[in-house]
């Protein structure tokens, strides 16, 4: 799953947030690209509007990926290994999330992350 995001209308001011061994981070906006994963969730805000975008993966093996364009902003990903045997379904759970302030992310990726189907 990938997510193109332009939180609050613009990509001018995004700061990503993610989390590696437990540890929170961020990354604000430069002229220079970046990427890398997260744990199960990860996130980008405009500090302008206070929204935040958060993805949030629910499959155990799954994990949150970001890439950051420089000029074009930030971006989310969710994937995870899926073998798929002859005649098989299988399918896999991620949550988006529109927030109205970046301190919610941490509370929606803890309850998310757990819910391995739709209610």
């Amino acid at each position: 799953m990938a997510v193109w995001t332009q939180v609050g209308g613009t990509r001018g001011n995004s700061v990503l947030h993610w989390e590696r061994e437990g540890a929170r981070r961020q990354r604000r906006r430069g002229g220079f690209a970046a990427e890398g994963q997260s744990g199960s969730w990860a996130a980008v805000e405009n500090p302008a509007t206070g929204d935040a975008l958060v993805l949030i993966s629910a499959d155990l093996r799954g994990r949150t990926y970001f890439e950051d364009f420089g000029e074009e902003g930030p971006h989310l990903m969710s994937s995870g290994p899926m073998p798929i045997e002859p005649n098989e379904t299988k399918e896999t759970l991620s949550w988006l999330v529109l927030c109205s302030d970046i301190r919610q992310i941490e509370a929606y990726a803890a309850a998310l992350s757990q819910a391995r189907q739709l209610p």
